[in-house]
Formats: structure tokens, sequence, C-alpha cells
């Protein structure tokens, strides 16, 4: 059968020894992503430069929507998300040098809680020691009307090289950016100072 073989780089990330032996194995041609892992991350970028990638971004639904005029918002920042369990994988931690998927979420979310920050709301849920992965008190958040009360949103991106769909969402309720992943935003085509604060 002569077809090109496109993979999607979803959870790559879970045992990405294996993952790169089996995309030599099965003959792959296109990675696809809705972030490009080789932008950040040098060993990764060298397992993957044999190969051709797409970005592929995400695409938030038509009920993210700006509701609120910009002017009548908090002139604070908000940020959403989890932080998931840790992960205990060695072929993880050789990679990125930690346990932690979303490290700047979880120190996020530690100085929020350590400093009673008024200029943030944090709607995050930690479950990186508690092992789990059910999502209850994120899910239960009206992020539509979170994001419309709110001028800025934080953005936090995953340690793999993956830009948080949030971000979409926070953009299309008529939130401005403020990150300071620059190499993730970068492959987006977003350029500081522009489409967002640094």
């Amino acid at each position: 059968l002569k077809c090109k073989k496109i993979i999607h780089l979803t959870h790559y990330f879970y045992g990405i020894s294996q993952f790169i032996k089996n995309l030599h194995l099965i003959g792959a041609h296109i990675l696809i992503g809705e972030g490009d892992p080789s932008v950040i991350n040098n060993r990764v970028g060298r397992e993957f430069e044999s190969f051709e990638f797409q970005l592929v971004p995400f695409v938030s639904v038509k009920r993210f929507k700006t509701l609120v005029p910009y002017n009548e918002r908090k002139h604070c920042a908000v940020s959403t998300g989890t932080v998931a369990p840790k992960i205990i994988n060695d072929d993880f931690q050789y990679y990125f040098g930690t346990d932690c998927l979303q490290p700047d979420r979880l120190e996020l979310y530690n100085l929020a809680r350590e400093n009673n920050l008024s200029a943030c709301e944090l709607c995050v849920e930690n479950l990186y020691d508690k092992g789990s992965r059910l999502q209850r008190s994120y899910f239960k958040q009206d992020v539509v009307a979170l994001y419309n009360s709110y001028k800025y949103y934080l953005v936090t991106c995953e340690i793999v090289g993956f830009p948080q769909i949030a971000m979409y969402e926070a953009v299309a309720c008529g939130c401005v950016l403020i990150s300071k992943d620059e190499k993730i935003l970068s492959a987006l085509g977003l350029v500081a100072g522009i489409h967002y604060i640094l």
C-alpha cells in the first residue's frame, strides 16, 4: 500500500523511547501535533529530526466568545488548568528533567497559595501529589464567564512543548495573553509584544 504514514503526537511523552522506536518500525513520514516539541527540547529534537513535522493547532468551540466589554472587566489575570499527577517514568525524567508535566502551572499554583495573590484568579486543580487523574472541580467551572470577567490570561504550557487549549479559549473570550513560553508561542506564529505580553 503506497501512502504516507502520519502520526499524531498525543501523549507521545509516556514511554518516549518506545514511541520513537515504533515510529521507525512503522516507517512514519509525518508527525503532527498542537505544538512542536523539538522547539523547546534539544533531546526530543534530535529524536524527531528525521521526521517532517506539521503543526495542527487547537481550535476553540463556538461557546467561547466575548460577552463582556474589555473595559468592564477586572484589571487582573486569570489562569486555569490542571496540574497532572507526577509522571513516574525514567524516559520522561531523562528527556524533560522533571516528573511534572506542567511545572509552570504548579509553580503558579504554589505561589498563589503561599502569597494569597489578589491580582490573579487561579482555577487550577492540583493533582500532582495525589496520583488521581480525575479532574472534578476544574470541569465544574463556567470558564466562558470566568474568562469574560478578566482582562488577562496567564498561559502555562506543558513542558513537552504543547500549548494549553485554554489559551485559545481565553483569547476567543477577549483576554490578553501573558506568557513566558516564548519558544512554544513563536512556533505557533505568535510574536511577543504583538500577540501576547512576555
